[in-house]
């Protein structure tokens, strides 16, 4: 007796197209899943550069011959530098309080991947201005 034989013959199932059908469901839905997980990870290395901007930017202004303008050219070219396509439109401000203490604020825009989604990213950095006190 053949094997063939012994198996019951099995018939097709009813459920044409049903393979297309899911295919057209799942596959957008994992696509944007997708999308939305590189936008967050532009956003994630968006962010780490801009505090690293700032940081460096804030040391230079408060450093003992640094000032404002070399601050904010050093952030400039460190997200030149580090972030090129990643912060878009870097605006960078500086507020100088009565005690001699420096802040530097950095804000940009994050390119976006996800349609209507519109991110932007701040990074601030404080501390005291460096200069020389005879005492």
């Amino acid at each position: 007796m053949r094997t063939a034989e012994l198996l019951p013959r099995l018939r097709p199932a009813r459920d044409g197209g049903s393979v297309a059908a899911e295919t057209v469901l799942v596959l957008p839905a994992l696509m944007l899943l997708m999308v939305v997980g590189m936008q967050f990870a532009v956003f994630g290395l968006a962010s780490h550069a801009a505090a690293l901007a700032a940081q460096e930017g804030g040391a230079v202004a408060r450093a003992a011959g640094g000032g404002t303008a070399m601050g904010r050219r050093t952030a400039l070219h460190d997200i030149t530098e580090i972030a090129a396509g990643v912060l878009v439109r870097p605006r960078v401000t500086f507020v100088t309080g009565p005690d001699g203490e420096v802040e530097l604020q950095l804000s940009a825009r994050v390119p976006t991947l996800v349609p209507g989604l519109h991110l932007s990213v701040e990074a601030t950095s404080t501390g005291p201005a460096q200069a020389f006190r005879p005492g």
